[in-house]
């Protein structure tokens, strides 16, 4: 939802029409409402893992979604509108809305390995964290050319 006029108000992803470009505003939101509740279902009745493991992996999206990841994230940023940001502010931003992202992805991906323990998902959580920082930076640098 971060390109629709009440955030960035972005015209362009990636060189090509964000969604409210190409079709409207309401369009847009209910697209991002309808594949963020897909993705919940599909880890819901992901087949094959255990309850448990579908159980963590719908924690894991639901925080990495919520007011401690993406959600989060974007409220700083719209707070943040026309203030100079430290260097730690921006990356505690980033690390909500892009990393919480990348981390839950790869953690979600661990969590289906039959032995994983919490050392592993630490130093995973670490490496996606990271990621995130630079697809952020290097995001940033698109936004500034």
């Amino acid at each position: 939802h971060d390109d629709l006029p009440g955030m960035d108000n972005d015209d362009l992803r990636r060189g090509r029409p964000t969604a409210h470009i190409a079709f409207d505003e309401a369009t847009a939101i209910l697209a991002g409402d309808a594949l963020q509740t897909l993705a919940f279902g599909w880890l819901a009745e992901a087949p094959g893992l255990d309850d448990q493991v579908r159980l963590a992996m719908v924690r894991e999206l639901a925080t990495a979604s919520g007011h401690q990841g993406m959600a989060g994230g974007q409220a700083i940023d719209l707070e943040s509108v026309g203030k100079q940001l430290t260097v730690e502010q921006l990356e505690n931003m980033h690390r909500h809305k892009t990393g919480a992202l990348i981390a839950a992805s790869v953690r979600m991906g661990a969590l289906t390995a039959t032995e994983v323990n919490e050392d592993q998902l630490a130093a995973l959580t670490v490496y996606s964290q990271t990621l995130g920082l630079a697809f952020q930076v290097h995001d940033d640098i698109l936004d500034v050319e």
